[in-house]
Formats: C-alpha cells, structure tokens, sequence
C-alpha cells in the first residue's frame, strides 16, 4: 500500500475526490469485535500497526461518558494518531477513495467499530473548519454537488485550522455547514483541536467559492442528506457573513500535557500534551534530516548507530527542561516528541 506525503496532517489532507464512485457497503453486518481483531486482515500493509493498535489501546478516553467499549474508543483514536507518512488515517482513506470497493473489504470489521463508536458521540450541527494547503478553489464551483468518499477530520475552531496552513502561499479554507458531523474532541491526544468527524461518504453542495482573505481562498460547503441542505436560516446568514480572519500571533496549541493526566516521564522531562512524549527537546537541523527522524521505525541497524553520533547536533534542551538527560545520545529516538518541530 502507497501512503502519501509526510508534508501533511489529518486536517489538511487532500486528494481529489473521484465524482463516480459506488457506496461502500455491507460492513455495518459484520460483528463487533477487537481492535486488534478488526485489522487483523490489513496488519502488513501499515508500518508498526500493531504497536499503534496498542498505544491506541492503552490511551483511549475509557470509561467513556457516551458509552463507547475501550475497543470503540481505541478505534476513533487510532485513526487521529499522526505518524507522518505511516499514519493510519492515510492507509485507510486511500482504501476509502479507491475505486476498486473490492480492497475496502478486508477493513470492514474496524469501519463497523469505527461506525459504532462514532454513532454514539455527538452529532455536530453548524460551521466547522478544514484546510488545503494550496489554493483548489477552480475544482469546487458555486452549485457543484460533490461526495467527500473518505472520513474527513475538521475542528470547531478555525484557528486551528488556520495554524496548519501557511499564511505566506496560497491556501484553502472549507467552511462547512455540517448536519452530521461528530465530535470526537474527547477522544483524541490533542483536545484542543477540537476536532469533529465528517463520515465518509458525506454528499456536500458548493454554496460558494468567492471569499478570499489575503492569499487565504474560502469555500462555502453546505452539507446534502437526502437530497436537502440542512441548514437554519440563522446559521445561515451569520456563515455567509462572516469573514475568517488570519491571527495577528501564531495559534499556539498546549504543548504540555497538565500535571496528572498522563503517566510520569523516566527520564522526567515534560511529556506532550499530544504524544505524551518527552518535549523538552528543540530540532535545529533541515527538513531532510526531521524526516530522516520521524521514520525512526523503519531505521535499520545503520541509522540507529547514526543516531547515537548526530543526536547532539540535531536536538537541544529547552528553556524550562526537566529531562535529566543532557543529550539525546544518552536516551532512545521513541522516546522524543515528534509530533511536530518545535
């Protein structure tokens, strides 16, 4: 299986939608099991997927208020974890975009789990936000009707969205008027995202592709079920109206994760409010090699002894630090945050 672009998130993921493709179904049939049962069938065709299914496992929000199983819970947050090129999110919705519906059936059992988790979070009616990062407004035309075929992360806050795109290039921002959508914000590493979910297969119309802000291009989508656009005339009005605007300083997300919500540290540095990683540690090399680090789990013997001589010069302690070490040379590259340079 090819997986795209480390130069992306869940977020601001894009590939262009094919207009002809036949529904996915019959997977809502298949039984309701393990995590770990349900991707039994896919589990050589994503890097490290059994040690995400465990993490995912061990970190999902259980108990759960809206009574998802740990199995449920564990499946919505697997698919949010980010693992640059090997992220999950990626492998499953080229399944869900391929036009031969034939491959999605070995991932019937977890879109089953999925779908059961999911179905019991809130549903999410109003404004929510999604990004590209380049300009794709000369593909969505006023009136055009589109299906959206794979599962589609957005959030709440446009601020977060806007914080993952570039405001210097030309880029893309979807205001959806959503019916359907739902909020997985409590069920993910990284809360502050306020990230919701549009089901996969979800039929949207082009109210809109007029809106510009700068080198920012603003799409309009109004969300179709069963052939209406559910949208309140007050809803309405205020999205039309209403302008994005880029913030004058960078949106900072929580770095840290607060004291108590998550297991200590050995080394005693502060974990990531997302990984729960030590993210005391500053990259100050080039891309090439922050990608040569993040694919850490496909390093061969080579790599990991050129970890041990390069270590110091790609990594320096923070301001603030509480990690003992006093260089990485002395700990183990998983045991860094990178979830993204800081």
């Amino acid at each position: 299986l090819m997986i795209g672009s480390t130069m992306t998130n869940r977020f601001t993921e894009f590939h262009e939608e094919k207009k002809n493709l036949s529904p996915i179904a019959g997977y809502w049939a298949y039984p309701l099991v393990s995590l770990t049962q349900s991707l039994s069938k896919v589990t050589d065709q994503i890097n490290e997927l059994n040690r995400s299914i465990s993490e995912a496992t061990k970190r999902c929000h259980y108990p759960s208020e809206h009574g998802l199983s740990r199995d449920e819970s564990a499946a919505i947050l697997l698919y949010t974890m980010e693992a640059g090129e090997y992220s999950f999110y990626i492998a499953l919705n080229q399944i869900l975009r391929d036009e031969n519906r034939k491959r999605a059936v070995p991932w019937f059992s977890y879109l089953r789990l999925f779908d059961s988790g999911l179905r019991k979070l809130p549903t999410v009616k109003g404004c929510i936000w999604r990004g590209v990062s380049h300009d794709i407004s000369y593909e969505y035309q006023k009136n055009d009707v589109l299906t959206w075929w794979s599962i589609t992360s957005c959030s709440l806050a446009i601020e977060v969205v806007e914080s993952f795109l570039n405001s210097e290039k030309n880029s893309t921002l979807f205001m959806i008027e959503a019916a359907n959508a739902k909020n997985i914000t409590d069920y993910t590493l990284f809360p502050t995202e306020e990230e919701v979910i549009l089901p996969m297969e979800t039929k949207l119309r082009v109210r809109s592709n007029a809106m510009k802000h700068g080198n920012l291009r603003v799409i309009h989508l109004v969300e179709i079920t069963d052939g209406v656009e559910e949208v309140s005339p007050a809803m309405d009005a205020a999205c039309i109206t209403s302008k994005p605007s880029i913030p004058a300083k960078p949106f900072k997300l929580q770095e840290f994760a607060p004291p108590g919500t998550c297991k200590e540290l050995y080394c005693e540095g502060r974990p990531c409010a997302k990984c729960h990683e030590c993210r005391d540690w500053h990259f100050t090399d080039d891309q090439d090699q922050w990608d040569w680090v993040c694919n850490w789990r496909n390093w061969m013997q080579v790599d990991k002894d050129r970890w041990y001589n390069v270590a110091d010069k790609l990594f320096t302690k923070r301001d603030g630090a509480t990690c003992y070490h006093h260089s990485l040379r002395d700990s183990y590259y998983d045991d860094v945050c990178l979830c993204e340079k800081h």
